[in-house]
């Protein structure tokens, strides 16, 4: 990035990312205001620091660009806004510069707030220890699923060219989609994370669910079953009563699972994740509590949509065996003790709950 002569760059670790990594970087033209332009998503959902760079870079110049990985800055408002503009004017003040020539980038997780006091205590530190030599720092820095910083620097006659660039797939891809599999298959959190792309059947509407990911690695699933969950069952539907087969509204996760932007060919690579890195849990909490306040619902513990599921299912007649099943309890009865408030008046047995329909399920792996 700073191949080219006058630019210098630095980058520092700021606690945005985990595992003390470098997270923040500037990038600074040495004589003031250079010429610049940009290319900017036309999302109208577009991020704070899209919104701040798009609108000050209406005046064709830029002196700095400040960076930050392990945070997107996106989905969250006037408090993104106010972050992005705070830290780029601490970064015009210790340039002497305009805060309108400050650029703002920022990459990694959706719909978490930046912590904007952790970058402006690192910007004083940036801008003493930028240099030219400083360029594979920064392209580190802004690095979150990617294997490797990635650079270019291109010379010719009378002009040369540096670049930095990341991407390797989005954290994220479709937080609702992930939210409604959580809800709709009375999967566990970590049983969630730990889904691969090899488990899914988006044919018969299945998947496989053997491993959970916690402490960072996979293991055998709570209960060490192995077991199937349809995606075709209508919890969330409003008919009173359940019914198998296949309907519009039990099709919809299906349909979020099919319109995934990233998909891996790699059949190990995880559903929701960077290919080879799945989505931590404790985010996956986080996610949780952040859309139920913003939809302004008391808080409630993410295993309470296990019990959400479970209720639901034989509130509406669902056979007992498959929500036992598909929700990963070690027993029918351990469920009929937990919920029987919940089942049909005039349902005297177990045996009357036997499914009369059954999904297509895949089979287990070999070697599972």
């Amino acid at each position: 990035m700073t191949t080219a002569r006058g630019f210098k760059a630095a980058a520092a670790r700021a606690g945005l990312k985990r595992g003390g990594e470098l997270d923040v970087a500037v990038v600074i033209a040495e004589e003031g205001p250079v010429p610049a332009a940009g290319l900017f998503t036309r999302n109208r959902a577009a991020a704070a620091p899209v919104l701040i760079s798009r609108q000050r870079l209406v005046n064709g110049s830029a002196q700095a660009v400040l960076l930050n990985s392990g945070c997107a800055n996106a989905g969250t408002g006037t408090r993104g806004r106010a972050a992005a503009e705070a830290t780029t004017a601490a970064l015009a003040m210790f340039l002497g510069a305009s805060p309108d020539d400050v650029l703002a980038m920022s990459t990694g997780p959706i719909g978490s707030f930046l912590d904007g006091n952790a970058i402006t205590e690192a910007i004083p530190r940036l801008v003493s220890d930028a240099s030219a030599e400083g360029g594979d720092d920064a392209a580190r820095a802004i690095m979150t699923t990617d294997s490797r910083p990635k650079t270019v620097a291109i010379a010719g006659e009378g002009f040369t060219v540096g670049g930095m660039a990341k991407g390797a797939g989005m954290l994220r891809p479709d937080l609702a989609t992930m939210l409604r599999l959580w809800a709709q298959t009375g999967m566990r959190a970590g049983e969630v994370c730990g889904l691969q792309w090899q488990d899914v059947d988006l044919e018969a509407g299945t998947a496989l669910v053997r491993r959970t990911w916690s402490r960072q690695r996979l293991g055998p699933t709570k209960t060490g079953i192995i077991c199937a969950v349809s995606f075709l069952h209508p919890t969330t539907e409003t008919t009173a009563e359940w019914r198998p087969g296949v309907t519009a509204e039990s099709r919809a996760l299906l349909t979020g699972l099919r319109r995934l932007t990233v998909r891996s060919l790699e059949p190990s690579a995880f559903v929701f994740g960077g290919g080879a890195t799945p989505i931590h849990s404790m985010d996956l909490h986080r996610d949780w509590k952040r859309v139920l306040g913003a939809a302004k619902v008391r808080y409630r513990s993410p295993e309470q949509l296990r019990h959400t599921f479970a209720s639901t299912m034989l509130s509406r007649n669902a056979p007992l065996l498959y929500v036992q099943k598909a929700g990963g309890w070690r027993s029918a009865s351990v469920l009929l003790r937990v919920y029987a408030r919940w089942v049909p008046e005039g349902v005297e047995s177990v045996a009357a709950l036997q499914p009369v329909a059954t999904q297509a399920q895949p089979a287990p792996l070999v070697g599972a």
